[in-house]
């Protein structure tokens, strides 16, 4: 069959796609490419792919289309325990010596599954931790999913999966975790599903890592067979990343016939059983200022200062360079002393850089010495409230969330995420009344605007996700 759309258009579309989605689909995929713009033209109000490849490079694709889109040009192929030998080293070698040396500590462990497809992999991880952690209740277990196909998401959240996706989980994992049910289907038990958080993320121009979207200050990231379909550029800003994720020590897992570029540093390719794991290796960077930055809060010394808060920082924030904006913020504030309006944006960013290293004690305290300053800062309490629930002190997340909104009733963020966790305790008329409250003001936004402090969120990607979180209240 030949392809109907010229070629000449085929790149334009294929650019677009890969700017917006991170997909790659070079001219040996036009057929491809070719097939998908047929499933979607009616969905864009077109005739057929060649009208729909017009649309696309001519019109600004919105939130919605730009789902739809990724629905139609990603294929998901995925079961329980996929390539055995990486979930036993995940149980037998990675995850171990991590559980012993946090079961003296703050039992904690986060793990991610970027690009989880219909939830398998997830489920997967959950299954194992709960064969290593009989006292998992005692944890503070964060198991995240992300995906950019919402259908994929829609059915990983159902957990109902046909016989042909346990071909290789073990008898054990069977008879435990997983009911027949009518129609021939099998369910995973809810217990496991309620291990796993998943969510919206994609992974070419999502905002990672970040305390607002959970993903950062991870032990383990998965991110299989899924950089096969990104452009070599995007493939490398994706790794750089991923690895800003991990804690110091952290794993990486890829596929197995992909590999971190030569040109992303401080991750050490390491064998196990077979398969060639990575791990983030920074004793080769200079980290002398980053334990100044933990420290204790700067005398409070209000005086004014000429030279404002470098904007260079900021930009280093955005790259993800957490650990270098701490230090470069610390000896800010013990600089000449900042007038109160750069002082407090400091120990804003200061804060939100500690979190998404994970050092959640000097985030926590950045945190209350910034509202210490200013009390009616909502974003000020809504990231301590991140903060908290990332130490699972949900009672006290709550109280700070309710005190974002007493400083700012309009403030969208905080509404979904009292939503979320009065729904989590079972609190049905509370959570209704903040989803409510959440798609209210967002009738205020363009479908395609991204909200405030929420790392390059839509607001028709949060209408989705609250609307779907309504139907369960």
């Amino acid at each position: 069959m030949n392809e109907s759309v010229p070629q000449s258009l085929m790149q334009e579309v294929g650019a677009v796609i890969r700017d917006r989605l991170g997909l790659d689909f070079p001219p040996g995929r036009s057929r491809e490419l070719e097939t998908a713009l047929n499933v979607v033209a009616g969905a864009f109000a077109c005739a057929d792919a060649e009208q729909c490849a017009r649309r696309i490079v001519t019109r600004s694709l919105d939130a919605d289309e730009l789902k739809t889109l990724a629905q139609a040009l990603t294929v998901g192929e995925t079961n329980f325990f996929r390539d055995p030998e990486v979930f036993q080293a995940l149980e037998r070698d990675i995850l171990p010596p991590l559980i012993e040396q946090r079961r003296g500590a703050d039992r904690r462990l986060r793990i991610w599954s970027a690009g989880c497809c219909t939830g398998e992999e997830a489920y997967t991880i959950a299954i194992i931790l709960r064969r290593l952690l009989p006292d998992y209740e005692d944890w503070n277990l964060t198991l995240l999913a992300t995906d950019l196909n919402p259908h994929f998401l829609a059915r990983a959240g159902a957990g109902v999966y046909g016989k042909w996706s346990f071909r290789r989980a073990t008898p054990w994992a069977l008879r435990r975790h997983v009911a027949a049910t009518a129609g021939g289907k099998y369910e995973v038990d809810e217990s496991i599903r309620d291990m796993v958080a998943f969510d919206y993320l994609n992974l070419a121009e999502g905002r990672y890592p970040s305390v607002f979207n959970n993903t950062n200050a991870m032990d383990i990231v998965f991110c299989r067979n899924v950089l096969i379909y990104f452009d070599p550029s995007t493939v490398e800003r994706v790794i750089e990343h991923l690895r800003s994720c991990l804690l110091p020590g952290g794993w990486l897992a890829l596929g197995r016939s992909e590999r971190v570029p030569d040109v992303v540093e401080r991750l050490r390719p390491v064998v196990v059983r077979g398969d060639v794991w990575y791990r983030r290796d920074d004793s080769a960077t200079a980290q002398a200022a980053v334990p100044a930055a933990a420290g204790a809060a700067p005398p409070v010394v209000r005086v004014a200062r000429a030279t404002p808060f470098p904007a260079s920082l900021q930009r280093r924030f955005d790259d993800g360079d957490y650990a270098a904006v701490a230090a470069a913020v610390t000896d800010y504030l013990h600089g000449p002393p900042p007038c109160s309006t750069d002082r407090r944006r400091a120990m804003r960013m200061l804060a939100q850089a500690h979190a998404n290293l994970g050092e959640l004690d000097a985030a926590q305290t950045w945190c209350e010495e910034a509202i210490s300053e200013d009390k009616l800062d909502p974003r000020l309490h809504y990231l301590m409230a991140s903060v908290l629930l990332e130490r699972n002190r949900a009672a006290e997340a709550e109280e700070c969330l309710r005190r974002a909104l007493v400083a700012d009733d309009r403030f969208v963020l905080a509404h979904f995420a009292l939503g979320n966790l009065t729904r989590r305790h079972r609190e049905s008329d509370d959570a209704r009344g903040h989803f409510e409250r959440t798609l209210s003001l967002l009738r205020h936004f363009r479908s395609d605007e991204i909200i405030p402090d929420s790392e390059g969120l839509t607001a028709g990607r949060l209408s989705e996700i609250a609307e779907h979180a309504l139907l369960q209240c």
